[in-house]
């Protein structure tokens, strides 16, 4: 059965717009043209207000020991009166928000670092590969069979053996930033579970 025929064209006329021109690419995806989309790509304006003053001038290091610092407490919460403990829940709570604003910032850091790790990475596997298929069409030509497909493993191996120092050093290095994040996530949780402890006596004080 032969299918209807669809006329795109007198449609698209029909509501005033010029039906687009199927030799023509949707997208142009010459270098400029990327780079004035990313240029112009970003949150709505309100949340790039917010995210300007999350992500303002702190001193990270120093914000990350005064909040673990924060932790031990100068006195037993139990002796503490109703309006000292919600005096210290409304501080704990305050630190947690900026132990979670400090975390964000780690990740949101952490995403850019990997995108920088990704390139460098991403051009050394290329290389290790382009080297590993010449050697297997080396291998063809001589032998006359394709020889086993090349997998990651086999890219891995071949970067170690070419670039042992580089690759120990960035791989060093994605260990550390996972491992920076994981410690401003722990910041947080563990100021998040001291709020909630204290909103918890807050409400058994009151409640006495």
């Amino acid at each position: 059965m032969r299918r209807p025929e669809v006329k795109t064209d007198s449609v698209e006329k029909e509501r005033g717009v010029d039906a687009p021109s199927p030799s023509e690419p949707p997208i142009d995806s010459s270098t400029e043209n990327v780079i004035d989309r990313i240029d112009r790509l970003s949150m709505p304006i309100g949340f790039e207000r917010v995210m300007t003053l999350q992500f303002g001038d702190i001193d990270e290091d120093e914000e990350y020991i005064e909040l673990r610092n924060s932790l031990k407490f100068t006195s037993s919460a139990s002796q503490l009166s109703y309006g000292s403990l919600q005096n210290a829940l409304d501080e704990a709570e305050d630190k947690a928000f900026r132990a979670w604003m400090l975390s964000s910032r780690a990740r949101v850091s952490k995403a850019e670092f990997d995108i920088d790790a990704n390139i460098i990475v991403g051009a050394m596997r290329k290389n290790a590969r382009e080297y590993l298929e010449r050697l297997k069409r080396k291998h063809k030509e001589a032998s006359g069979t394709a020889g086993k497909s090349i997998t990651d493993a086999d890219i891995i191996a071949q970067i170690v053996a070419t670039n042992p120092d580089e690759w120990a050093a960035i791989q060093s290095k994605i260990n550390r930033a996972e491992e920076n994040v994981k410690l401003y996530e722990e910041l947080h949780e563990r100021l998040a579970k001291r709020a909630g402890n204290l909103r918890t006596m807050v409400a058994t004080a009151r409640a006495v």
